[in-house]
């Protein structure tokens, strides 16, 4: 788990390389949190971010996304989410994308929220970045 502060976009730390046996070639770094693919090519980009509705705040209409930047600049967002009406719900964002990447390009999951005061982000497969060479 970790926060999203209000009104800022947010890099997420996602400091758990789980493709144990796919990671061949070390491309994911989970101390700066960046894809860094090695070959060029066009690769299958996605990152889902999932929150809990804050209890405290009337979230009604305020949004939450997921995007994806690429050498330090927004490249890909999904539409904004809008929170639940009432609180104790969560909702995820997503966005992917197929983009060519030239071998020294790096990848880095962001996620934007606006619902007034910091939330949580869950865990575990609810949230995630994943990367993979298509072609």
């Amino acid at each position: 788990n970790g926060t999203l502060v209000s009104g800022s976009e947010v890099k997420q730390e996602f400091n758990v390389d789980t493709g144990t046996g796919f990671d061949l070639k070390g491309e994911y770094d989970t101390s700066n949190y960046r894809f860094t693919p090695t070959v060029a090519g066009y690769y299958f980009i996605t990152h889902t971010i999932t929150a809990e509705s804050p209890l405290s705040v009337s979230q009604y209409g305020k949004v939450l996304q997921a995007q994806i930047w690429k050498d330090g600049a927004k490249t890909y967002e999904c539409n904004a989410i809008k929170f639940p009406y009432n609180a104790n719900n969560e909702i995820s964002s997503s966005v992917t994308a197929i983009a060519y990447s030239d071998g020294s390009d790096y990848w880095e999951p962001y996620a934007y929220q606006n619902c007034g005061s910091t939330v949580t982000t869950v865990g575990g497969a609810s949230s995630r970045f994943m990367a993979i060479r298509v072609a």
